[in-house]
C-alpha cells in the first residue's frame, strides 16, 4: 500500500461515514459515523505490507503490566510483537482537535513510561479462546504516534508541538498531511481532494523507517 492509497482509503471511510448503514429513503445521518476503528484496521494493513509476516499486528489490544508495583494497562491502537516481544506500540489520531494543547505533555509522558517498562513483563488476554498470554516489553521498545492531519492546528502551533516531541527517545511522532483534511470538501471527487493534501514525506519516510527498523 502507497501512501496516497493509504490517505485516499481514509477520505473513503470519511465519505461512507456520512451514510446511514440501513438507507432508506426517509432516514438521513446527521453526525458522521466514527471511522476510528476502521483507520486502526488500514494502518494495520498498511504496516503488514511493510514487514514480513512472522511479525504480528495486533489491533486495539489492551496490555497489562506493572509500573511501581501497581497494575497498568496501556491500550494499544497497533501493537508489533516478535517472538513474544512487544517492541512498537502505535497510537493513531485523525488529527488532534482539542488535544493539540496538552499533546507534548503527552508525548513526554509515554516516553518515560516506556523508559521505565522495557525488558518488563506484560501480558493480554487472548480474544479469541480467553486465555491470558505472557509476554515482554523488548529493551528497544518504542511507543509512536500518527496524526493523519494537523489541517485544524495552526501553523505556529503544529511547529512547537512537532519540535517539542521530535526529540524524545522512546516515542515517534508523525504528522502526515497539512492544508486540506482528509473530512473535508465533500462535492470534490476524492482525486482532486487527493490533488489539495499536502503529504509531508519526510515524516512518511520517518514512520517507514521505524516500522522496518525501529529507529527514528
Amino acid at each position: 500500500m502507497t501512501d496516497i492509497e493509504f490517505i485516499k482509503s481514509i477520505v473513503e471511510l470519511y465519505r461512507k461515514a456520512r451514510l446511514t448503514f440501513f438507507p432508506a429513503g426517509n432516514i438521513k445521518r446527521g453526525k458522521s459515523h466514527t471511522i476510528s476503528s476502521q483507520v486502526e484496521d488500514l494502518f494495520a494493513l498498511y504496516i503488514s505490507d511493510i514487514v514480513n509476516s512472522k511479525i504480528e499486528i495486533l489491533i486495539d489490544q489492551p496490555i497489562s503490566f506493572s509500573h511501581n508495583n501497581v497494575s497498568k494497562t496501556i491500550y494499544a491502537d497497533i501493537a508489533m510483537i516478535k517472538d513474544d516481544l512487544i517492541y512498537q506500540i502505535w497510537d493513531i489520531k485523525t488529527d488532534l482537535g482539542w488535544k493539540r494543547d496538552i499533546f507534548p505533555q503527552f508525548c513526554k509522558d509515554k516516553d518515560e513510561l516506556v523508559n521505565s517498562i522495557k525488558s518488563k513483563d506484560a501480558k493480554f488476554k487472548n480474544r479469541e479462546d480467553n486465555t491470558s498470554r505472557q509476554l515482554k516489553f523488548s529493551s528497544d521498545f518504542t511507543f509512536n504516534i500518527v496524526v493523519i492531519s494537523c489541517k485544524n492546528i495552526s501553523t505556529i502551533k503544529h511547529e512547537r508541538v512537532a519540535n517539542e516531541t521530535r526529540q524524545l527517545q522512546n516515542v515517534g511522532v508523525y504528522f502526515l498531511t497539512s492544508d486540506t483534511h482528509p473530512n473535508s470538501n465533500y462535492d470534490d471527487d476524492i482525486n482532486d481532494l487527493i490533488k489539495k493534501i499536502n503529504f509531508n514525506d519526510t515524516d512518511f519516510i520517518l514512520l517507514r523507517h521505524r516500522i522496518e527498523n525501529d529507529k527514528l
